[in-house]
């Protein structure tokens, strides 16, 4: 059902590159309010070099800017930290690409649908989300989730990562091209309570933990502004990253809920 709500405007100007007139038309579809098209759009707006893929970027709070969002959100907080890091100021989420693969279906949206709802709905904004993808027409696609695996659709399957992520490099076609495709993690895996499950109750080793993961998110933001300079050394530093937040899972000290028990 369509909900019967204010047409989304664009931002005040008159142009509107394809990407963001397809997100429009989309949330006038759904009957999405003005605020959220709006916070969708700013953080679609960018440079075409680079597209970040999340998940669902707008589900904790209700922003009416890109400010306001950054602001409530750890996740934007990380992404824009990390945007400005790898490109030694140049870039952050004003001026970079952010898709939500679940193009204006949030987790509280879902609760409300049936079953067979959520898999049409869910394949739509998937559908939506590639036509995006496809007229941005992106050099590198860097992205930051691990939640479609399954899905039908193919440039959606193909755009979950995993966690921890492969170190390899993966490739997609897109308008033809064949495009590299950086598989990160969501800033959410270093968050307190993931933390904790990687690292056991001792400050000391999630701390190490965080700043593995830290330093492995940094890495791979790098390399998406530096595709040209990446060589065999960038491989072996993630591959050493990876290695360090092995033993460190493996050697964490059990919970107290685990009492004496191995973690």
């Amino acid at each position: 059902m369509v909900n019967k709500q204010r047409t989304p405007r664009n931002n005040g100007s008159v142009w509107a590159p394809a990407h963001i007139q397809t997100l429009m038309r989309y949330a006038i579809a759904l009957g999405v309010k003005g605020a959220a098209f709006r916070f969708a759009e700013a953080l679609a707006r960018g440079l075409r070099d680079v597209v970040i893929v999340l998940l669902e970027p707008l589900e904790y709070f209700q922003a009416t800017t890109l400010a306001e969002g950054i602001a409530a959100s750890h996740t934007l907080q990380e992404i824009d930290r990390f945007l400005k890091q790898a490109s030694n100021g140049r870039r952050n989420l004003a001026n970079t690409a952010v898709f939500d693969v679940r193009v204006f279906l949030t987790a509280q949206m879902r609760t409300r649908m049936t079953p067979q709802e959520v898999a049409t709905f869910e394949e739509r904004s998937f559908a939506v989300f590639q036509q995006m993808v496809e007229e941005l027409n992106p050099a590198v696609v860097l992205t930051c989730q691990c939640a479609t695996a399954n899905a039908r659709n193919e440039l959606v399957r193909l755009l979950s990562s995993t966690f921890p992520p492969a170190p390899d490099l993966g490739y997609v076609q897109i308008c033809g091209r064949r495009v590299p495709v950086l598989r990160a993690f969501h800033p959410a895996m270093y968050k307190e309570q993931r933390i904790q499950q990687w690292a056991g109750p001792d400050r000391e080793k999630q701390e190490q933990c965080r700043k593995i993961l830290t330093t492995l998110l940094m890495e791979l933001f790098w390399e998406a502004f530096h595709m040209d300079n990446i060589d065999d050394a960038a491989g072996w530093r993630k591959r050493r990253l990876l290695e360090q937040f092995r033993r460190l899972r493996l050697n964490k000290a059990p919970s107290k809920s685990q009492g004496s028990k191995p973690g």
